[in-house]
């Protein structure tokens, strides 16, 4: 509070629960953390946020934002359709020799295709379990198994026992050679 015993005005930076819940709303409907702080009913440093966060402080907080986050995900997994199949600008009037023609936009049909790309990249990030690159490994899959890791440790004093994991996933110990 300033010496006449008003506030300064300006941007929040104190918790409340009214602006955790509007920023956690915000997120899940697919804003950014960067554009909820560009309002100036918010905080304005997205540092600030996320130091509620992870500060330990406000753990309802904690678990509301990390909901909130996993559906922005949904929202941009959604969003991706959209951009997908909105092809309302892909073509464009053209007008040659007195007639009307019609040509791809090649423009608009790019940056459609990078805001797909970015955003599965931003969803393999924000959540990898669910919408990352998933490459299974299982043995016999291909008609092959897998080949057991065999490890020996050798020391000065001679060899230890050796630890091997077979094709199965079994473990092994046997005892060194003598």
């Amino acid at each position: 509070a300033r010496s006449n015993g008003k506030h300064p005005g300006g941007r929040p930076s104190r918790f409340t629960n009214a602006l955790a819940g509007e920023i956690c709303r915000r997120l899940a409907a697919g804003q950014s953390l960067r554009e909820i702080c560009r309002d100036p009913s918010m905080p304005q440093d997205p540092t600030t946020v996320r130091m509620w966060v992870i500060s330990g402080q406000h753990p309802t907080f904690s678990s509301q934002y990390a909901l909130a986050r996993e559906a922005q995900a949904d929202h941009y997994f959604d969003e991706m359709f959209e951009i997908a199949d909105d092809g309302s600008n892909d073509w464009m009037e053209r007008h040659r020799h007195g007639e009307v023609v019609l040509e791809s936009n090649h423009e608009v049909i790019n940056r459609s295709r990078l805001r797909v790309d970015t955003r599965k990249w931003a969803l393999a990030r924000m959540s990898p379990k669910k919408y990352g690159d998933q490459v299974a490994v299982a043995p016999g899959g291909s008609g092959e198994s897998l080949r057991p890791i065999v490890i020996m440790i050798r020391t000065s004093a001679g060899e230890v026992p050796a630890v091997s994991i077979g094709g199965n996933g079994e473990r092994h110990i046997s005892a060194p050679l003598a």
